[in-house]
């Protein structure tokens, strides 16, 4: 069943939702009085916040979320009779839950869309998979896979990634926008929904300051990113429906009687200043039912309304619904893929304007970065929790830097050497601490490669102790006078924040100034895989497929766990590098996976969670490849299917690999699979000179 035609077709009239005849639709006076307190307050989605609805920042709705006043139109709007003041009136739920009568135009409060589901396009699939929750006692809840709209404000590191990626024009458009608030012309901005690492997200321009559900606040005019998640329905006749939704049900219903459980939409006035609150011709009506007309043609015959002409937007084409269902073809159609592909690839294309600069729109990895900074002698400093990769992204670049690792109490001989004097000369002689006499060596010898000198710990020290390295990064000496640094030597620092590590303390101000660059480092699933399917020197992949493998279905969480020092033994601290020590522990058993070895790790119920997973077994490369598999063994999250792609980067039959790939996960896979050469190349180059 086509689901446009599905929603073309249907139009309710019944009891339980009087008097209406639209496909979406506000719930009635009516509708809302006649269920529980806590289903009438509606929680405000973070999208909701950027678009304009008010919420109670002292109350939170059964969902988690604020509160957020709601419209409502009267239980008596005939859609087929002229409609009269005060008969089809609008009425608004506030934030307590009372219903009270209203007759602006306000565009601040939130939608909450109701509609009918049959019973018979549930059964067919058409709006894909469908899960069920209960709600305490009041209610229960449903989501379906084809139902989404962008909801809650991503994470700043999230945040970040795409916001590089949106500058840099490395985003990928799926042809799908949503509504956004009114601007200073009378129009309705749109936010597009762009694709990013397997998940879909919408940026929106704040056009006031807000305060959002996780307690975060943003200015006015900063761009806010949210991604575009499944929406939950509140079921309204739950103990109607057939028992294989509610197994207690007694199947008398026609069909799935639904409300979105918080509210998705905001910043649409009900009308454009006309002098009754009119549910037939409101604004609203119009954009829940994607109704072909224009603001202008909501006049009636006489024009009594007092319509201000110069306020007019186009809903032709434009819905609710067509906003709401996720049919996925824009990204999986292979037209529309190569379309969007040759637009991202001109984004990339380097541009050169009149002065002769030109810009690059291709992401830099952060191995990249450093390497760059390393390659131009310039000093930079690492920052990121321990365990995440700062030292061992040095040593790959430089195998033979020279380490620096500071710590309290250090002699100052150890950084500075020290002063020796001849008692016969009276003259005194400076002696060179050890690392400075090594890393000369090094330099010496390879006077035309980068040589690092890795400063590690900076910020887990106090003041005192890092003034001993304050000439070595401000004047590339040791005193100032004594000890200069190779030409070919470039000094690196690492360090975590005080909000990384109970042991870390703040860097000085010049001392931090003076590096070129700082790099966050931040846990990444995906770049441990890429970095985790590189070979080692024996041959064997960096990290044990098994363990990326693992890794990729657990998610981020698993990654790296943050270390409570009251008590370390209650849950096991694990990070990157203790990982990778699990993958050396299993290489080093003959690739035989026991439980003891890996709790004194991870611990009892981690080890035992990977233990259970070892046990359901991987598709090997073999299998992939000569089709011994059954389709739905293959993952569908985004993570899994990177770390299944990365098992057949080092396979033989490229050829085949690469239809594989093609056939099951499509172009956009597939170019990334191809991407791997090149990566493979540019981490083998040498540091240049």
């Amino acid at each position: 069943m086509d689901y446009k035609n599905y929603f073309k077709t249907i139009k309710l009239q019944n009891d339980f939702y009087p008097q209406t005849a639209d496909r979406v639709f506000l719930e009635s006076k009516l509708d809302s009085t006649s269920v529980p307190y806590k289903e009438r307050v509606s929680g405000a989605t973070d999208y909701v916040i950027a678009t304009g609805a008010n919420v109670n920042y002292g109350a939170k709705a059964e969902s988690g979320r604020y509160q957020c006043a709601t419209w409502l139109r009267s239980s008596t709007a005939d859609l087929n009779s002229s409609s009269k003041p005060g008969k089809s009136s609008v009425f608004i739920v506030d934030n307590r839950g009372y219903v009270e009568f209203d007759f602006s135009n306000k565009d601040d409060l939130g939608i909450v869309p109701s509609f009918e589901l049959d019973l018979k396009a549930i059964k067919d699939n058409t709006f894909g998979d469908l899960k069920t929750e209960q709600r305490g006692m009041y209610y229960h809840t449903i989501e379906f896979d084809k139902f989404t709209y962008p909801q809650t404000k991503v994470p700043d590191k999230t945040a970040l990634k795409l916001e590089k990626a949106f500058i840099t024009r490395n985003l990928i458009k799926t042809g799908k926008s949503y509504i956004g608030s009114l601007n200073e012309k009378c129009e309705f901005d749109r936010n597009d929904e762009f694709y990013f690492e397997g998940k879909k997200y919408v940026r929106v321009i704040l056009t006031k300051d807000k305060k959002f559900n996780d307690g975060s606040s943003y200015k006015k005019g900063e761009g806010v990113w949210f991604e575009v998640e499944t929406v939950k329905f509140l079921v309204r006749n739950w103990d109607a429906l057939p028992k294989d939704i509610n197994p207690q049900g007694n199947s008398t219903a026609t069909g799935l009687r639904l409300r979105s459980e918080d509210a998705l939409i905001s910043g649409i006035p009900f009308d454009f200043g006309m002098t009754s609150n009119n549910w037939k011709n409101s604004l609203i009506r119009l954009y829940l039912n994607g109704e072909m007309a224009k603001a202008n043609s909501l006049l009636n015959d006489k024009g009594k309304f007092g319509f201000n002409m110069t306020k007019t937007y186009d809903f032709r084409g434009l819905g609710f619904i067509d906003e709401l269902y996720d049919t996925n073809d824009r990204i999986k159609t292979k037209d529309k893929l190569d379309e969007q592909k040759q637009d991202v690839n001109n984004s990339k294309v380097i541009r050169f304007s009149n002065n002769g600069i030109s810009i690059n729109n291709d992401l830099m990895t952060i191995s990249e970065q450093i390497r760059f900074y390393i390659n131009n002698g310039q000093p930079i400093m690492l920052h990121g929790p321990s365990g995440v990769g700062k030292s061992r992204r040095v040593k790959e670049i430089d195998e033979n830097c020279i380490t620096l690792a500071l710590r309290n109490g250090i002699l100052p001989e150890e950084i500075v050497g020290k002063t020796a004097y001849n008692d016969k000369s009276g003259e005194a002689k400076w002696i060179a601490p050890t690392w400075y006499d090594h890393l000369c060596n090094i330099c010496r010898e390879e006077p035309n490669k980068k040589h690092v000198l890795f400063i590690d710990e900076i910020t887990n020290v106090r003041a005192s102790e890092q003034s001993l390295v304050y000439n070595i990064v401000l004047n590339r000496t040791i005193d100032g006078q004594n000890g200069v640094l190779p030409e070919n030597c470039v000094v690196v620092a690492a360090g975590n924040s005080i909000d990384e590590s109970s042991a870390a303390y703040s860097m000085v101000e010049p001392l931090y100034r003076r590096f070129y660059a700082h790099i966050e480092l931040n846990v990444d699933v995906k770049e441990f895989l890429m970095w985790g399917s590189e070979k080692r020197e024996d041959g064997k992949t960096k990290i044990h497929p098994l363990v990326s493998a693992f890794i990729a279905k657990e998610g981020e969480e698993v990654l790296y766990s943050v270390y409570n020092e009251d008590s370390p033994f209650v849950q096991h601290v694990i990070d990157p590098r203790g990982w990778e020590q699990i993958s050396d522990i299993i290489y080093d058993n003959n690739e035989v996976v026991k439980l003891e070895l890996l709790s004194n790790k991870i611990g009892l119920s981690m080890a035992g969670k990977f233990v259970k997973f070892a046990q359901a077994g991987l598709l090997s490369p073999r299998q992939l490849l000569t089709g011994n598999f059954e389709e739905g063994e293959l993952p569908k999250e985004e993570n899994e299917v990177i770390a299944l792609i990365l098992r057949l980067r080092h396979c033989d039959d490229k050829r085949e690999a690469r239809k594989f790939i093609e056939k099951y996960y499509g172009d956009e896979k597939l170019s990334f699979y191809d991407s791997l050469s090149f990566i493979k190349e540019e981490n083998e180059r040498e540091i240049g000179g």
